[in-house]
């Protein structure tokens, strides 16, 4: 993307968020970009968590216990993790999702992330199956293809200028991590005129 920018950053590069693995790599790229001189200006990462598998979103934004999850340059509240986790494992709670993609309770590459973000001066919302359906057929409808996950790419800068943290000037990179593996989901969206983006096939 920032090839195709000619090395000029974007403001945001927006990417779901399940593993984290994303994340952490386009971190560690935009750390090296910036060290080596090749880049001036760091974007912003914006993760975009399923209302379903919001783990991050809860501990990034304080959501359990009131605190703040953050890199703290390198020493994380692994303590604050393992209290959700607790919390999770004794109420039962589960991820749960269509975007099978990111239904992740417990994100392996959680620690990497968070350096990512502290990097980048990043944000993490979240997003609701619907939404996700929604930026999956705005997607679609464009001409490219993506699986419900990537989906909350769309969903996630859609929100985000709701709120006016994108501001409507900014260059917003939104990354699709995978191709439509769940052929059933685009048929059932558009047969369904009641969804926001159908366009029902002609009878």
């Amino acid at each position: 993307a920032i090839e195709y920018l000619n090395w000029n950053p974007p403001d945001w590069i927006v990417y779901p968020g399940g593993a984290l693995g994303n994340i952490s790599s386009c971190g560690k790229a935009l750390m090296e970009l910036y060290e080596w001189g090749w880049i001036k200006k760091i974007p912003r990462i914006a993760v975009i968590n399923s209302e379903g598998a919001s783990t991050l979103y809860d501990l990034y934004n304080g959501g359990f216990d009131g605190q703040k999850l953050r890199w703290n340059k390198g020493n994380p509240d692994k303590e604050l993790i393992q209290r959700y986790y607790k919390h999770m494992d004794d109420k039962g709670i589960r991820p749960k999702t269509k975007a099978t993609a990111i239904q992740i309770g417990k994100p392996a590459n959680i620690f990497k992330g968070l350096r990512a973000l502290e990097f980048t001066n990043g944000i993490v919302e979240k997003v609701s199956d619907a939404e996700m359906l929604d930026g999956m057929s705005i997607v679609g409808l464009n001409g490219f293809d993506c699986e419900m996950a990537s989906g909350a790419s769309p969903a996630g800068v859609r929100k985000l200028v709701e709120k006016e943290i994108i501001k409507k000037d900014d260059v917003v990179v939104g990354i699709l991590t995978g191709r439509q593996k769940d052929s059933g989901l685009p048929v059932d969206y558009h047969n369904n005129p009641a969804n926001r983006f159908a366009i029902p096939p002609r009878g």
